[in-house]
């Protein structure tokens, strides 16, 4: 971690205190007057010695400012950056962290199976809105503040930008309800290339799988809100993963 808040502020020309200031102030850290960024360093570092949640709380705020730095820097900066974000990810893995850097590299995400973390990676690749809510929805989930809600909300989005222009492309009000309706009252127009045991390339298959995923239960409409538990909320989440690199891969496909 010294070697990338020793880096941080560098970039975009800004001064180097004031970058340092700014990571410390996203991590709460309270700090003494000082003029020197050496100081302003040294303060980061004792702040984190023997205090596990700030020194997480640091990586955080600097993957925070890293993810934002590779919006407005060069190519030569951006593979300086990106080799610190590989690095902190390095160390956590070494030191057995149970955190990990998240698959989108902007904050700290809990340490899962190793493919589970490349499917959601490989998922939000393309820069979309459904990649940004499917990054979210990880985050809500497996982030340091998880809200489970939150979690479910933004999965239903990501599987919404993917499925609504290929299944509704004229109703642009369409919500996952309509989706749903739209595939299981015409199937025949829709084919999964999956042949599925009848070998009848079905797409009810697929609408299970959203059917499991829409609505919230904590949010929908009536007087019947339920909370949900971060277990839901986390096999939500890896369900959109699926339906979305499955909507990028076309395989659900209208029949023509």
């Amino acid at each position: 971690m010294s070697n990338a808040l020793n880096k941080f502020g560098f970039s975009s020309g800004r001064s180097y205190k004031p970058g340092l200031l700014h990571i410390s102030a996203m991590a709460r850290l309270t700090l003494k007057p000082m003029e020197h960024h050496q100081a302003v360093l040294r303060q980061i570092q004792a702040g984190c010695l023997g205090d596990e949640i700030q020194f997480l709380s640091v990586i955080d705020a600097l993957l925070d400012q890293f993810a934002a730095l590779l919006d407005h820097v060069d190519d030569k900066e951006a593979v300086t950056i990106n080799g610190l974000i590989d690095s902190l990810e390095e160390s956590l893995l070494m030191g057995n962290s149970a955190w990990a850097v998240a698959p989108d590299r902007k904050s700290l995400t809990s340490r899962v199976d190793p493919t589970a973390a490349e499917a959601v990676a490989q998922a939000i690749v393309p820069h979309d809105a459904a990649s940004d809510e499917l990054a979210e929805a990880w985050r809500k989930a497996y982030g340091r503040e998880p809200n489970s809600s939150d979690a479910w909300d933004h999965s239903i989005k990501a599987v919404e930008h993917i499925l609504k222009p290929v299944v509704c492309p004229n109703n642009t009000k369409a919500t996952l309800s309509n989706v749903i309706g739209d595939l299981r009252s015409q199937p025949q127009l829709w084919r999964l290339q999956l042949p599925g045991k009848n070998a009848d390339f079905s797409v009810t298959p697929l609408v299970t799988m959203l059917e499991l995923i829409w609505p919230n239960p904590d949010r929908h409409g009536g007087n019947t809100q339920t909370p949900v538990t971060l277990v839901q909320a986390r096999a939500v989440v890896h369900v959109a993963v699926t339906i979305v690199q499955w909507g990028r891969a076309g395989v659900l496909q209208r029949v023509t």
